[in-house]
């Protein structure tokens, strides 16, 4: 037997001889159905859903959820009670979409947005996620480079929307913006340009998924960056407890498997491609 159903009269009706209707009692006994009927019911409040939007793609970032990025806010804004979602539009773009409140925050950025724009409304999250290099990637030979300036002769090219590419990228030879990772490694893998400066994951992954066996990477960086999380100011009152959960990921243990499962391919790869945070 996989449950009883005892089905309750009126102890009225039954006094009276009258029809035996069931009462409005519904007592079920289950034993294997593990169901349970009854009167008033509602369902469950899905978890409110945080949307970020970020510049970076692959690793940092991926479209199935198993980017670092996507993995951090999925655990981090999951133990607020949160879930998440990730979009990737163009780099300025992402910006301007979360400043303006289309998305609830934008990340991993520089610390100060000033430097590089006007995004009054955004509030930054002062736990650091990731340091970012940005290198030079070449072919064939390494371009070990002393900075900015040391990229003159070459013909350069940069995703559009990096605004610390864009601010100091300014005396090459020529210099091609693209839209894509993807589109820029196209480039230099087709001899288009001589040298591909991104930050050092981005550019791995994109030399990985089109298959540059002779990629080079300097290993001394142009520039290097912390980066973080920014919210819009309407979710002010988070600021303080995500600052707090990814403190606590970060003594806990998660923040470095997490950092592991996502980037330790290319960390280990890219050899000084940043400090582990």
């Amino acid at each position: 037997m996989t449950g009883i159903v005892r089905i309750e009269t009126s102890p009225e009706r039954a006094r009276e001889g009258g029809p035996r209707r069931p009462s409005r009692r519904l007592v079920l006994a289950g034993l294997g159905t593990g169901l349970v009927l009854a009167g008033n019911w509602a369902p469950v409040a899905a978890s409110p859903r945080l949307r970020f939007s970020t510049a970076f793609g692959p690793p940092i970032h991926a479209d199935d959820g198993s980017g670092f990025f996507n993995r951090l806010m999925a655990e981090a804004c999951g133990r607020l009670g949160y879930r998440i979602e990730v979009d990737a539009p163009p780099a300025e773009r992402a910006l301007v979409n979360a400043n303006a409140g289309i998305v609830d925050g934008d990340g991993p950025r520089i610390p100060n947005l000033g430097d590089i724009g006007d995004y009054p409304n955004l509030l930054r999250v002062p736990v650091e996620l990731i340091d970012v290099d940005f290198v030079a990637f070449t072919r064939g030979e390494p371009l070990e480079v002393a900075g900015w300036a040391a990229l003159a002769p070459y013909n350069v090219g940069i995703v559009r929307g990096w605004k610390i590419l864009e601010q100091n990228v300014i005396g090459a030879r020529s210099l091609v913006r693209t839209k894509t990772a993807a589109l820029l490694f196209g480039l230099l893998a087709n001899d288009r340009i001589d040298v591909a400066v991104i930050d050092r994951l981005s550019g791995l992954a994109a030399a990985r998924a089109i298959g540059i066996r002779d990629i080079c990477v300097s290993q001394r960086p142009l520039a290097r960056r912390p980066m973080y999380l920014h919210l819009h100011n309407r979710h002010a009152g988070l600021v303080e407890p995500l600052a707090r959960v990814l403190a606590e990921m970060k003594a806990d243990g998660s923040f470095a498997r997490i950092e592991e499962a996502a980037l330790g391919p290319y960390l280990d790869a890219g050899a000084g491609a940043g400090e582990r945070r």
